[in-house]
């Protein structure tokens, strides 16, 4: 018999105070690198789940920046644009809320995701299905 994990089409996940590169702990007592080694042994169990290699996403988001620094967001995906890509387009928190929203069809948009931009441009055009390919249901 085998088992087979479940997990939901959308998971937060936060590492604890020790992981989180705001504070540090033995013993590493280095709150940069001690995040950096959460991340190294986490997001590869994470890729390696059929979650994330049936078109999954990852995305990395830092909570703050300094006060002349932008706030810090990776994307990992086989959708995304991937090659180091990089934009102009101003993102915000809300812009993150916004594409799950809109992913998962919640409405209304909460707060201020109704005026955020959400991030379709970090991804690649969905490929056009084939001509001779028949669409049916909703």
């Amino acid at each position: 018999m085998t088992s087979q994990t479940k997990v939901a089409a959308y998971n937060f996940i936060t590492p604890n105070v020790c992981n989180d590169m705001h504070d540090w702990c033995p013993p590493l007592s280095n709150e940069i690198l001690q995040g950096d080694t959460w991340l190294s042994t986490e997001i590869p169990k994470i890729m390696s789940s059929s979650a994330y290699t049936n078109n999954g996403a990852i995305f990395l988001l830092w909570d703050e920046g300094s006060a002349s620094s932008t706030i810090g967001m990776i994307v990992l995906s086989r959708l995304a644009k991937g090659n180091g890509y990089s934009t102009s387009v101003n993102y915000t928190h809300s812009s993150m809320l916004r594409t799950v929203q809109e992913i998962f069809k919640v409405t209304p948009l909460l707060g201020d995701a109704a005026n955020a931009t959400n991030l379709s441009d970090l991804f690649r055009p969905a490929p056009s299905p084939p001509a001779n390919l028949r669409v049916v249901g909703p």
